[in-house]
């Protein structure tokens, strides 16, 4: 649980850094930078895929921050289409959002 936990954290400062980064000039170097944190965020998501089953539906800080950070990807970068090849963590994500509490406290707009 620590360790999803930790790789869910991990990717979502990436996200943070990756729009931060997107909302300056596009430099080069800048680019570079915004497109290893794509990927990192990819190897995450990769990484933690096989492990849906071990989610399941109950709340832990492990699937609280997995949850934000697809709720992020979704709201912030949708062009990259992280639920393609991913149809465990899509379903999952689906779920896990449709709970009351996911859905009192939604991603600003």
């Amino acid at each position: 649980m620590l360790r999803r936990h930790a790789l869910a954290d991990g990717a979502t400062d990436d996200a943070v850094l990756r729009r931060m980064d997107g909302l300056r000039a596009p430099v080069p170097d800048r680019l570079d930078a915004m497109e290893r944190h794509r990927q990192t965020i990819a190897r995450v998501l990769d990484r933690l895929e096989p492990e849906e089953g071990a989610l399941g539906d109950r709340v832990a800080v492990d699937r609280i921050a997995l949850a934000c950070l697809l709720g992020c990807l979704d709201l912030r970068f949708p062009e990259d289409r992280w639920r393609d090849g991913r149809p465990a963590f899509a379903r999952w994500r689906d779920r896990f959002a449709a709970r009351p509490s996911m859905r009192a406290a939604p991603h600003p707009a």
